[in-house]
């Protein structure tokens, strides 16, 4: 007799303990490894509820692969549901999820349970990137579902680990990468996608407006970390302990000293002479661009010289975008020209003599001249975003799953685009340099020239033959290409050519040389006449 059933017996001696039986069934299962099924997570992550998630992992044909009921389909997927949710408080801290005892994860699985809660949709990041991450925002998440077709708890999801973000680093000095990093373990791709979602929530920069909703979330988070790069305090000075999100003040405000390009007569048409003159035959629409120079750079300079409002700040895009890419785009500049315009109209400043602030510029510029050249691109590339107002909840992750595909695609064609374009232009620029060699190799050479009664009869460009003298003479261009010089620009005849010099400019005749080379002789055309006489 046991202890139990002695216990009974002594309770109570008229009890029969023959006729009393108890049975008991229990199903035990013990580990110490928590395991996780990455499928099942990433439907918790996309806002699924238990029965749609059951729904479309019965519909993946897991039942058939492993042979089970929907029950058990069932009783699994809540089981890992709950899992979720108790581990989802660590993940708002995720070094917190290394050291904590309940759950048993392999460092590996960690990575990924914390790179897998923080990815987000560029859809979402899209529409709300340059918006203040307030409850306000929060509120409008039903309209941003329903035109993302994201599930609103995972929109809500997505939206408290931006803000989640933002606040811990919005305070922190030192490099905003390194610091979302450091504080949230994300891979470098990552981190660099919410630094640009923190530094447009911090700047407050307008991307909502119809003209700017052609541009992807990663265009923008490109023109982001241009900005961060070169604009801000850490940019100049790595050692300066102050966070990435501020724009320099200081910079914004020596912009100002840029406006002499401009505001100078002499110096813009100065500016304008040394573009053309490097553009001239390289782009197809230098016609174009030399007509409407002043508008272009007027434009670019104005947009600089307002930086130091936080309004004209915010309407940065908007202005580079209404002043500067919709007029080159109704002209038909292609994304080459833009890049050689831009090039030498940064570049030629450094000739401009009287021009004491090209650091300031190269800084400004080269940041301008990214963003540019981001824009059109992305304009004349459009790749389509998968936003379906009338999608079900149950679809988002699949809509999410070709979004994402859809951006690999359009970044792959990007790039083998733009490699398509260096090359061609390499092709272009190797033509043109061996087309001028073999010119250069044809005019010096005997052949070039063909003599009657020992004279020449051809000259080289910019000369025509004289009968009188029988020599070549230079063509006045002055006189005989009308208009060869348009508005304030003075017409300057040059040997073999024309120069276009301000009205103040003067230029000292050179004297004929006295003496004639003989008759019969040959003449090496390609020595140029030295103007300068000989000292005695």
């Amino acid at each position: 007799m046991t202890a139990s059933e002695q216990f009974i017996y002594e309770a109570n001696p008229h009890f029969d303990i023959t006729r009393f039986t108890m049975s008991m069934e229990l199903d035990v299962f013990v580990g110490n490894t928590t395991i996780l099924d990455e499928e099942v997570y990433q439907l918790w992550l996309d806002g699924y509820t238990v029965s749609d998630a059951v729904r479309a992992r019965g519909d993946s044909g897991v039942m058939q692969q492993w042979q089970t009921s929907t029950e058990v389909l069932h009783s699994d997927t809540m089981d890992q549901f709950r899992t979720f949710q108790m581990c989802e408080r660590l993940l708002h801290c995720p070094s917190k999820l290394a050291n904590q005892l309940l759950f048993q994860i392999p460092p590996h699985r960690q990575a990924l349970l914390i790179e897998r809660y923080y990815t987000f949709d560029s859809a979402l990041a899209r529409e709300l990137l340059g918006k203040k991450l307030s409850k306000g925002t929060k509120k409008d998440l039903d309209d941003v579902s329903a035109k993302t077709g994201i599930i609103l708890k995972s929109c809500r999801r997505q939206f408290d680990n931006f803000k989640r973000v933002f606040k811990v680093v919005e305070e922190l000095k030192g490099p905003l990468v390194e610091n979302i990093q450091h504080h949230f373990l994300l891979s470098d791709k990552l981190a660099r996608d919410y630094a640009a979602v923190v530094f447009f929530a911090n700047s407050r920069f307008e991307t909502g407006k119809r003209k700017l909703q052609y541009l992807s979330f990663q265009d923008l988070a490109f023109c982001a970390r241009q900005l961060i790069s070169y604009w801000t305090v850490g940019a100049v000075d790595s050692s300066l302990e102050d966070v990435d999100v501020d724009l320099e003040k200081e910079f914004l405000h020596d912009l100002k000293d840029l406006k002499i390009l401009i505001s100078d007569k002499d110096m813009l048409d100065q500016h304008k002479s040394l573009v053309c003159a490097a553009l001239r035959g390289k782009i197809k629409v230098f016609n174009e661009m030399e007509a409407n120079f002043k508008n272009l750079s007027r434009a670019l300079v104005n947009i600089a010289s307002k930086l130091t409002h936080t309004k004209d700040v915010r309407d940065l895009f908007m202005d580079l975008v209404e002043k500067f890419i919709e007029p080159c785009r109704s002209d038909r500049w292609s994304v080459g020209d833009l890049r050689l315009f831009l090039t030498h109209y940064t570049s030629t400043t450094h000739n401009l003599d009287s021009f004491r602030h090209v650091v300031i510029w190269d800084r400004y510029m080269g940041v301008i001249k990214s963003c540019i050249l981001k824009i059109p691109e992305s304009h004349t590339t459009p790749h389509t975003k998968e936003r379906l107002s009338s999608a079900a909840p149950k679809e988002g992750g699949r809509i999410r799953e070709r979004e994402r595909e859809t951006e690999r695609e359009r970044e792959r064609d990007e790039a083998g685009q733009k490699k398509q374009e260096i090359r061609e232009e390499e092709r272009s620029l190797r033509a043109k340099e061996e087309q001028s060699f073999a010119d250069l190799r044809r005019r010096t050479s005997p052949a070039y020239f063909h003599t009657n009664n020992d004279t020449y009869t051809e000259c080289t460009d910019g000369y025509q033959w004289d009968i009188e003298s029988q020599h070549c003479k230079d063509v006045n261009e002055c006189e005989t290409i009308p208009e060869a010089c348009k508005g304030e620009m003075k017409c300057f005849n040059h040997y073999g050519g024309y120069l276009c010099l301000p009205r103040s400019a003067s230029v000292l005749t050179a004297p004929e040389p006295i003496s004639q080379p003989e008759q019969g002789l040959p003449v090496e055309v390609n020595e140029s006449f030295n103007p300068c006489p000989p000292r005695g």
